[in-house]
């Protein structure tokens, strides 16, 4: 098998997370191989950090549709093309398995293209674009597993999920000295926020959790969150006000650095969740459309609250009936599970 490979994974910051596994895999198999990595140029950043390949293409396909019949467009796409096909791979792995994923390999005319078999794409016609694709068994249930799976084609066998990440030492040495003029020695993190409005728990139930935590453990809690999540963490800090209570939306390095210092991470299945699972971090996951066997942490002490319902691992973006599997679950349920995760050292009963 041919030592130069095209990773093709284009978003989102969650799934980027969740190919690491297999491209690491692959590289410990071939550590003399060439590897590429394909990405939305907004999250090229991510990948970067990663540090498991030898070079990484982006693509803007969100602000080619926009515009599309610019001519800037279609130079742009051009461009990308020639890139590719000069960087001259001779298999892709299409780890995404959308029509706009399978689509790049073939416009750079790599002579292997590698993807899930049709029943295992969410776009079946996406298969067009492959030259051999894998059935996945039954059993590998978990996205990570899936992914594993995938390097069968090229003659590689793994089962460990190992990421082999960690923060950018100069951000955490950086953050370490802001805690320590903030006077915080230790930190739990809660991440309200969700890329779908559906997979975000209410903002008064984390404020209610925000509260009980304050009275029961004793360090601080610092909420994160991206620039489009400024407003939510506003509306929380407004019930809450304590001065073990820190809003702190992150630049990226700074995100992967709080979570790789914090005893335990709280939040829905979004990217800094998986972020947190990667560095190790442990983990409470609070879950409703999604399902947390494909899409939740693997190692088995981290917790995910999920209430398996008829409506249950729905996907859907926007709920047409109660949402009531976010609904149904209550802030006393959450603490419970955080204080098990903990331990009853960390955080004691509540008056």
């Amino acid at each position: 098998m041919s030592e130069s490979y095209l990773i093709v994974r284009l978003g989102s910051l969650g799934d980027l997370v969740h190919t690491l596994p297999a491209v690491r895999a692959l590289r410990r198999a071939q550590p003399q191989a060439r590897l590429g990595w394909l990405v939305e140029h907004e999250h090229a950043p991510l990948v970067r950090m990663f540090g498991a390949v030898d070079h990484i293409h982006t693509v803007d396909t969100f602000g080619w549709r926009r515009a599309f019949a610019s001519p800037s467009t279609w130079r742009a796409i051009r461009a990308a093309q020639r890139e590719l096909r000069q960087a001259n791979y001779a298999a892709a792995l299409d780890f995404q398995g959308l029509f706009k994923s399978s689509l790049w390999p073939w416009l750079a005319g790599i002579p292997l293209r590698i993807g899930f078999a049709a029943a295992n794409r969410r776009e079946p016609l996406s298969t067009l674009g492959s030259n051999r694709r894998v059935p996945i068994p039954r059993q590998a249930r978990h996205v990570i597993e899936k992914n594993l799976e995938l390097l069968r084609a090229v003659g590689v066998v793994e089962r460990s999920a190992r990421f082999d990440v960690e923060a950018p030492p100069e951000s955490c040495a950086a953050w370490r000295q802001r805690l320590r003029r903030l006077g915080i020695e230790r930190y739990l993190i809660l991440n309200p926020g969700g890329g779908w409005p559906t997979k975000r728990w209410h903002p008064e139930r984390f404020a209610a959790l925000g509260l009980r935590l304050l009275a029961s453990y004793p360090g601080h809690l610092i909420w994160t969150g991206g620039p489009m999540d400024r407003e939510l963490l506003e509306r929380i800090q407004s019930q809450i006000g304590s001065e073990r209570n820190l809003a702190a939306p992150l630049e990226l390095d700074e995100l992967w650095a709080a979570i790789a210092g914090a005893e335990l991470f709280i939040g829905g299945d979004t990217g800094p969740l998986h972020f947190a699972v990667a560095l190790g971090t442990p983990v409470v996951g609070i879950y409703g459309p999604t399902d947390p066997a494909r899409n939740g942490p693997l190692d088995p002490h981290d917790t995910v609250i999920w209430h398996q319902l008829w409506c249950s691992r729905c996907y859907r973006r926007r709920c047409p009936y109660r949402w009531e599997c976010m609904e149904s679950i209550g802030v006393d349920e959450v603490l419970d599970v955080i204080r098990l995760r903990l331990g009853s050292t960390t955080i004691h009963e509540s008056s």
